[in-house]
């Protein structure tokens, strides 16, 4: 049997990182974020999952960096900061001089590229198609939140690298 454990994270509901070693280190604990004010949390709000943090391994010393998670291990729903992405992409590309079958395109293929999925790459490519003609800072700042919370498969199509 192991003795390796996740430590519990706690996360702003705007996904600002507090902490990742919410159990073994409560020092670090805040009630509201530092950094925007927003509740925090350290357990998912449709299952009571803890929010997995770092994996300790006894004996072991780890230097890896700490990603907050998009998506509950335990359910499979999506973290409010999730969420919240995904509805700023959608309300941002209302802003734009996109057509409206365009904009239905990045509402109906922005969940896809969160995750890579067999969806992922049809759905980069079609947001790229409609990137391509936005042009200027709305395109950028467009394509900057949604590279912000796609998957890596779907962040090389969409930029082209």
């Amino acid at each position: 049997m192991s003795d390796s454990w996740y430590d519990t994270a706690q996360i702003c509901k705007n996904g600002h990182l507090v902490t990742e070693y919410y159990e073994s280190s409560p020092v670090h604990d805040e009630k509201f974020c530092s950094k925007c004010g927003a509740e925090t949390i350290t357990k998912c709000l449709h299952c009571d999952a803890k929010i997995r943090g770092t994996y300790h391994v006894p004996g072991v010393c780890g230097f890896s960096k700490y990603e907050v998670p998009l998506y509950c291990y335990s359910c499979g729903k999506a973290y409010p900061w999730t969420e919240e992405k995904i509805k700023a992409i959608k309300e941002f590309s209302d802003e734009t001089d996109l057509s409206a079958e365009d904009k239905k395109i990045i509402e109906e293929n922005v969940q896809s590229i969160v995750v890579d999925s067999p969806s992922t790459q049809v759905s980069a490519v079609r947001i790229k198609k409609v990137l391509s003609k936005v042009g200027g800072a709305f395109a950028q700042k467009l394509q900057d939140m949604i590279v912000d919370i796609a998957s890596e498969t779907a962040v090389k199509l969409i930029k082209g690298n």
